[in-house]
């Protein structure tokens, strides 16, 4: 078995020539020195063969020697003097894929570091990568499941069988085929949606209740501890900080949410996702679904601690998430229905309904 990564290489000075030599002198180096003594002596040396052949290379990896196997070849350009070449890198296992795999990723970080700006590496097939992706599937398919059992052990017990009229406006009472659109909504959500919800940043005011939270008109009036209060009451923060923080403690919370953003984005859209990159997403996936769950066990089991239903009202973005997730079920008839049955107002129900 193997795993292999496929290029095009596109030398940057359009020298085929010593964009090979490169390639060798980096991949064996001992063959360029034979190549040059051949040369000297007056042999021939092709530098790029028509047809791919395997080249035996060695690599040191946590102290021994592993064998592993690159080629380049011109294939089927049509000019070789300007066109680039493709070049192939391939390692063989019979079992502890996930060894070889680290291998090859440290050979092909390597390789991306040395070249520098000397040739452009264009990815036609990034098996490691498409491994190291496949491998992280189930701690991400966890961490999201994590995340939507927090938000339902947060809203669903808030108001007994009429849980779901707090995700509508004031004073609307949500029928039973509104519940049905907001269960369904729930679960359109994306990943995304759930980590903004409970690990943005995010201020309690706006335009409209700025100057009644802030009292500007009094302000001259206000002692300096009241002051403070009014700073510290109105903090821009996550809903988890505002909320569980204090129970269940995250160490470097935004470091991790970024890193995690980052190496998720990469596994979602087939991007070079190294060894180290799949390693660093693993150790804080793992550890916030850790959080996350101890979380969960603590609003259960400890609910005199969380006040559910000011905890549902905070989640001000939940909403509107979910007024769009429900756009996307349903024929812009039956979204408009149910929309102004949420108590939405018309007009914005019919750009979500469009849209």
């Amino acid at each position: 078995m193997e795993i292999c990564n496929s290029y095009y290489l596109i030398p940057n000075d359009k020298n085929q020539i010593n964009c090979s030599k490169w390639l060798k002198n980096f991949f064996t180096p001992e063959i360029v020195l034979k190549e040059e003594k051949a040369k000297e002596e007056g042999d021939v040396v092709v530098d790029i063969p028509t047809t791919a052949n395997w080249v035996e290379f060695q690599k040191e990896y946590k102290d021994k020697t592993y064998k592993a196997f690159y080629k380049t070849y011109y294939g089927n350009a049509k000019n070789r003097k300007d066109a680039g070449f493709y070049l192939d890198i391939k390692i063989d296992y019979q079992n502890n894929k996930r060894k070889y795999a680290d291998i090859l990723s440290t050979i092909i970080q390597d390789l991306k570091i040395a070249k520098r700006t000397d040739f452009y590496l264009v990815v036609l097939n990034d098996e490691l990568s498409r491994y190291f992706a496949e491998i992280s599937y189930r701690s991400l398919s966890i961490y999201e499941r994590k995340l939507r059992k927090l938000l339902l052990v947060i809203t669903a017990p808030a108001g007994g069988e009429n849980w779901s009229n707090n995700l509508g406006e004031s004073n609307t009472v949500v029928n039973s085929t509104g519940k049905s659109s907001i269960e369904q909504g729930l679960e359109e959500l994306d990943l995304s949606e759930y980590e903004s919800l409970f690990f943005d940043i995010v201020v309690n005011f706006n335009e409209d209740n700025y100057d009644r939270k802030f009292k500007l008109e009094n302000l001259n009036q206000l002692s300096k501890s009241e002051i403070i209060q009014i700073i510290r009451t109105n903090k821009p923060e996550s809903f988890w900080n505002k909320y569980i923080q204090k129970y269940i403690q995250i160490d470097n919370i935004a470091v991790r949410m970024k890193n995690i953003r980052k190496q998720r984005n990469k596994i979602a859209h087939n991007k070079y996702f190294s060894s180290e990159d799949q390693k660093r997403f693993s150790k804080d996936v793992n550890y916030i679904t850790r959080k996350i769950d101890e979380a969960i066990e603590e609003i259960i089991n400890n609910s005199d601690k969380f006040d559910t239903n000011d905890m549902t009202r905070s989640l001000n973005a939940l909403k509107k998430a979910v007024n769009i997730a429900i756009a996307s079920l349903g024929s812009y008839g039956e979204v408009l229905k149910s929309f102004i049955e949420l108590g939405v107002d018309e007009k914005i129900a019919e750009r979500y309904s469009k849209e």
